[in-house]
């Protein structure tokens, strides 16, 4: 797996923050695909796949990739992870997509006294 993960980076590493979220999306209907064939350790290696280009994005991108990847992925991984009976690694999933949303909100909320 972690071979994959150093393939991904290096197949991203030089595309531009929209270019990477793209690539991430993509990857994500193929996740998405898999797991309607019920592949799901397959699926499970392409949803991680999409993460790796999170820490690149820059700072307006990175809330798009938060909503339109980052937590459907998040999710799918507790799926693929609770269909294959691997109970802890969904609670790990799950909460790890809860506490990011919480991090992003906390980040997003407008300051008191200010108008939008």
């Amino acid at each position: 797996m972690e071979s994959k993960f150093k393939q991904a980076a290096e197949e991203t590493k030089d595309l531009s923050p929209i270019k990477k979220l793209e690539w991430a999306q993509i990857q994500r209907r193929e996740g998405n695909h898999l797991y309607i064939q019920k592949q799901y350790a397959e699926a499970i290696d392409v949803y991680l796949t999409c993460l790796v280009v999170k820490p690149n994005l820059g700072e307006s991108t990175e809330i798009q990739f938060y909503h339109e990847v980052f937590f459907s992925v998040m999710s799918n991984l507790a799926l693929c992870t609770l269909q294959l009976g691997h109970y802890k690694k969904t609670e790990t999933f799950a909460s790890m997509a809860l506490d990011e949303k919480d991090k992003l909100d906390h980040e997003l909320k407008p300051i008191e006294g200010v108008q939008q």
